[in-house]
């Protein structure tokens, strides 16, 4: 936050340029519910000639659970020590200089991004990788553990999300419950997969458990089909045939995790996405209940990012299509 509109353009560039996850620049957060925001860090730059009551800005910030860090004028010391009274956890305060003020902000948030950046990826394969860019596909393999993996995951995404295709390991006679249990957790369309059919933003389809699922793309429309029942890693469906099916789709920049689970359904299926210019992703070992699947994805070098549970949830909630280019 700041009332300076060259320093908010400024922080703006800079977190555009490094910082992988999302954020907001704001002119002023009176009048915003803080608590209600899922912030890691707070950035404050506060100006003499845009003061905020201390008092109000005290109580603002009284109960929060994130890091803040506040940058102010000289003029503004008695004004800071104010609002930094009391506290069990003091904030961060950077005192800026008369001169190249701009300077001192950037190269001061800069030091914050790469620790902030660090437990957001356990391993990252390639420098290159963009998490910028959503993508028009989503598609996510899991087993054992799998459930409870789902829904931390589907309980935190956001309105406006590309479609996501699911396949779990799961008996058949399941499925619609599990439907059911994501469903009370997010505002996105959660159906089962049971015949052939069109998926759209903001829809998540899980198989059904009878057959394997594929996609193909026409009309500028994903269309999803019934695979056949045979088998392929001891599974049906399987994550390698969906995978498999959209690692061929042309144009189309796909997403693809594998997560918890026993054996290597899905390993090859990754490979394939990687291979075909999509991102993959699979959940870490410490995160994992069993970690044999995403094992077998970084055996054959299938996986681009290697991250936790969390972190995983936190980059699919980023992939907004208000963010899509």
């Amino acid at each position: 936050m700041s009332s300076n509109a060259l320093t908010r353009k400024l922080i703006s560039n800079l977190l555009k340029e490094k910082w992988s996850g999302q954020f907001k620049i704001f002119s002023s957060i009176e009048k915003k519910s803080l608590n209600q925001m899922n912030i890691y860090l707070l950035l404050l730059d506060l100006s003499e000639r845009f003061p905020i009551n201390h008092t109000d800005l005290k109580n603002k910030l009284a109960n929060v659970d994130f890091k803040v860090c506040i940058f102010y004028e000289y003029s503004l010391e008695e004004y800071i020590n104010k609002i930094n009274s009391n506290r069990s956890r003091a904030f961060t305060l950077y005192r800026k200089p008369v001169e190249k003020q701009d300077d001192f902000v950037k190269s001061s948030v800069a030091k914050y991004i790469e620790p902030i950046n660090a437990p957001y990826i356990s391993q990252m394969i390639s420098n290159e990788l963009n998490f910028k860019k959503s993508p028009h596909l989503i598609a996510i393999g899991a087993s054992t553990g799998g459930p409870d993996a789902l829904v931390k995951i589907v309980k935190n995404l956001q309105y406006d999300m590309p479609p996501i295709l699911i396949i779990v390991h799961m008996p058949p006679n399941f499925i619609k419950g599990f439907c059911k249990r994501l469903q009370s957790l997010t505002t996105l369309e959660i159906k089962p997969f049971e015949e052939n059919q069109v998926i759209e933003e903001n829809q998540i389809l899980i198989a059904s458990g009878q057959s394997h699922m594929v996609v193909d793309a026409k009309f500028g429309q994903f269309h999803i089909k019934k695979g056949g029942a045979e088998k392929v890693n001891g599974h049906c469906p399987s994550i390698d045939v969906l995978f498999d099916s959209i690692s061929k789709l042309n144009g189309v920049y796909v997403v693809g995790a594998l997560l918890t689970g026993m054996g290597k359904d899905g390993a090859k299926g990754l490979l394939k996405i990687k291979n075909s210019g999509g991102l993959t992703i699979v959940q870490d070992k410490k995160s994992s209940e069993i970690f044999g699947m995403p094992k077998a994805a970084i055996d054959i070098n299938a996986a681009q990012v290697i991250m936790n549970l969390e972190n995983i949830s936190q980059i699919m909630r980023d992939y907004s299509l208000q963010n899509n280019a």
